[in-house]
């Protein structure tokens, strides 16, 4: 309950607002951690042991090791440690997420002291859950660029005279597996939510009407072949800590982990290929 209410920010609450909007009538809002006060002040000590049953199971679970070791021997005592664990109970169903609904042009205006004043653009669509291929990389890596062309010149726009926003930054992300999001988001300055929604929606209409020039496009791998070459430089620097973490990411996300010079590697024939159009 004290974890609950330390959680209960401004920045938590408008948070929890946009997830309720965005993802109408699917599970994630509803399933928001730390979970309810009710069930904290009331729910049975069984009821968090069925669900431990149900889902911390070693089907379920991955263990990662790295470092400076014999790895035979570190495998070995793995299967020492882990081989007798087992789990009778049955295993738990994955959760219904619910469908992305449709929707049309709606607003929402949520009001916290507190919190900077912002401003989002926002397209919802099903997740597209697709396998980590070459080719899926490849499609990643052109609409990165196209992004990334569309920040500088919201970010240009931000450095501006008299500009209509604090800073502004455009993506796409996969939500909790549940939907894709396309959004723009700026930070305004107070009483210019009009002119920055204006100078927001100017410049996605001018990028998907005009497109990107080839000059902006060399600079973003410019950036990105220069981020590259010290991500290998430094490949046999990286934290043990570090690395595990990024194995366990790639675990959740069902992504092959790559040695820094295969990426890099990988990154200069996408590269190469890229064109304006």
């Amino acid at each position: 309950l004290s974890e609950e209410r330390s959680r209960d920010s401004p920045a938590y609450r408008v948070a929890l607002e946009r997830y309720e909007f965005l993802m109408r009538d699917q599970l994630p809002p509803e399933r928001f951690p730390i979970g309810d006060v009710e069930v904290l002040q009331t729910a049975p000590r069984e009821r968090f042991t069925a669900l431990y049953d149900a889902y911390y199971r070693p089907e379920r679970a991955t263990l990662v090791a790295v470092g400076d070791f014999d790895v035979d021997t570190l495998e070995t005592k793995i299967r020492e440690e882990f081989s007798d664990w087992t789990n009778p109970a049955p295993d738990g169903a994955e959760p219904d997420l619910g469908p992305v609904q449709p929707r049309g042009p709606e607003a929402r205006i949520v009001v916290e002291p507190g919190v900077q004043p912002s401003l989002t653009l926002a397209w919802v669509a099903p997740p597209t859950l697709q396998p980590d291929t070459a080719a899926e990389r490849r499609h990643n890596f052109i609409q990165y660029l196209g992004f990334a062309v569309l920040n500088r010149r919201l970010e240009r726009l931000s450095r501006a005279e008299d500009p209509p926003f604090v800073a502004a930054g455009a993506y796409r992300t996969t939500t909790l597996r549940a939907q894709d999001v396309f959004q723009i988001s700026a930070s305004l300055q107070p009483g210019r939510w009009r002119e920055a929604l204006t100078a927001m929606e100017t410049e996605r209409r001018r990028i998907l009407e005009f497109g990107v020039t080839q000059a902006e496009l060399d600079r973003e791998i410019a950036e990105q072949t220069a981020a590259y070459q010290t991500y290998v430089a430094g490949a046999g620097t990286r934290r043990t800590p570090t690395l595990a973490d990024a194995i366990v990411d790639s675990v959740h996300e069902d992504e092959v982990f790559s040695a820094p010079a295969a990426e890099y590697a990988r990154f200069q024939v996408f590269a190469a290929e890229a064109t304006p159009a």
